[in-house]
């Protein structure tokens, strides 16, 4: 059966448009596969760039120590043994602080200023260093100045007694720091008196009577100050006699020159053994025939007695010899006589004794290292006997003194036995003098002597 209504090239027609139909709708069903095919593919490259695979930014530079800083920067400490603190931080390449990094601690001078693991810097002497905290390769540094400043001044001896005008002691004083460390021997000390009219002070610490009272004396260095009180307690003036009295001369060897310092200190001496006497004596004491010695020149040198083969006793009439055409005698019933010498001795042995330094039978006589000592040089002598203070020639020149009025050394001394006054004038007291006595049986001895007589 035939259709009907459609020719025959128009079916055919119609059969052409559908199969042109069908490849177009194909074609754009083939085109939609691709894409999805892509899109599935971009899907997959999102999931696995999410999942364990996925790529870590770049890490950041590891820290490392570019720059060290101490604080304080400076310090000054002003005495020994006083410790400051320094602390040191340390950056990294972006300025971040490296908290706990080692730090290695060094002073460039241990003398001046120490540090320890710490940083504590402790001060050891006058001067600069510089304290370096290292970290690494990296370092700082700050810089220490140890320069004492004075604390505290003192002044030796804090009291003395000056009996005469004209008489003198030096006072010293000492500067020290905060740790009471000892400060720069170039300290300077201003010296000041609080009474001229009494005690004066010269720029060196000595201080010279001038008359009857008490002085403050004052040393200060800065802000810092110490002090000592001087008394000046003026003497009666010397009691003179034409006899029975003690008469002193100053013998000079001939290669010697007449010293003026040793004349006036023998002077000076004996007008206070002439005090010290009558206190001890409840009044009574010695006459002087003069106040300054006579003068002996001798034709021996001063080296007669180093070389005499002799033994002591001998060397001692040979001393008394060279001075006895000046008058010096043993048992003169008119004086006491006393003898500086101004000669060498050689040191005390048990072989050879020392001639000088001796008395009895109304003479004493002494050398030169008495001379050198009354006139505060003693720190020259030899043998030990140097830096011996003042008291302790005049004190002994007392003791001679003694033993040419008759006085022995007291019972058991010379056995060394334990019942020995060794405080005594008479033994090794005098080295103490004026703080020293005379005992009771030698005030007896002494009131019956007609050299003794109330003044």
């Amino acid at each position: 059966m035939q259709s009907r209504g459609l020719p025959e090239d128009g079916r055919a027609k119609v059969r052409r448009a559908h199969i042109l139909r069908k490849r177009g709708a194909g074609r754009p069903a083939r085109l939609s596969a691709g894409f999805a095919i892509s899109a599935i593919a971009g899907i997959v490259m999102l999931v696995l760039s999410c999942g364990d695979g996925a790529v870590e930014p770049a890490p950041s530079p590891t820290p490392v120590a570019t720059t060290v800083v101490v604080s304080p920067t400076s310090a000054t400490l002003t005495a020994l043994e006083e410790a400051a603190r320094f602390t040191a931080e340390v950056r990294d390449q972006n300025g971040q602080v490296m908290a706990g990094t080692p730090i290695a601690w060094a002073t460039s001078d241990a003398s001046v200023a120490a540090v320890d693991g710490s940083g504590v810097v402790t001060s050891a002497a006058n001067g600069t260093a510089t304290i370096t905290a290292t970290a690494g390769s990296v370092s700082g540094a700050a810089a220490v100045t140890v320069a004492q400043v004075v604390s505290a001044v003192a002044v030796s001896p804090s009291a003395d007694t000056l009996v005469a005008l004209g008489d003198s002691v030096r006072l010293v004083a000492e500067a020290t720091d905060a740790n009471g460390h000892g400060a720069v021997a170039a300290t300077e000390f201003v010296w000041a008196s609080s009474d001229t009219a009494v005690a004066s002070v010269g720029s060196s610490g000595l201080v010279t009577a001038a008359g009857n009272g008490s002085a403050t004396i004052t040393a200060s260095a800065g802000s810092a100050s110490g002090s000592a009180v001087v008394a000046v307690v003026l003497a009666p003036a010397p009691v003179l006699a034409d006899s029975l009295s003690v008469r002193t001369v100053y013998a000079i060897p001939r290669n010697r020159e007449f010293v003026q310092a040793y004349s006036d200190s023998v002077g000076a001496a004996l007008h206070h053994l002439q005090v010290w006497y009558r206190d001890q004596m409840d009044g009574l004491t010695f006459a002087l025939a003069d106040t300054i010695p006579d003068v002996c020149r001798l034709s021996v040198r001063d080296d007669f007695l180093t070389v005499h083969p002799g033994g002591a006793g001998e060397r001692w009439d040979a001393a008394l010899e060279a001075v006895s055409g000046c008058g010096p005698k043993h048992n003169d019933e008119a004086f006491i006589w006393i003898v500086y010498f101004d000669v060498d001795e050689p040191c005390w042995t048990e072989e050879r004794p020392q001639t000088l330094g001796r008395g009895g039978d109304g003479l004493t006589m002494l050398g030169r290292w008495d001379l050198l000592g009354l006139t505060d040089r003693s720190n020259s002598l030899p043998c030990g006997h140097g830096g011996q203070p003042h008291g302790r020639w005049v004190g002994g020149l007392g003791h001679e003194l003694g033993h040419a009025f008759g006085l022995p050394h007291p019972p058991g001394c010379e056995a060394e036995a334990p019942t020995c006054d060794k405080e005594a004038l008479m033994w090794v007291g005098y080295a103490w003098w004026p703080d020293t006595y005379l005992r009771h049986d030698e005030r007896a001895i002494l009131r019956g002597s007609p050299f003794f007589e109330e003044r």
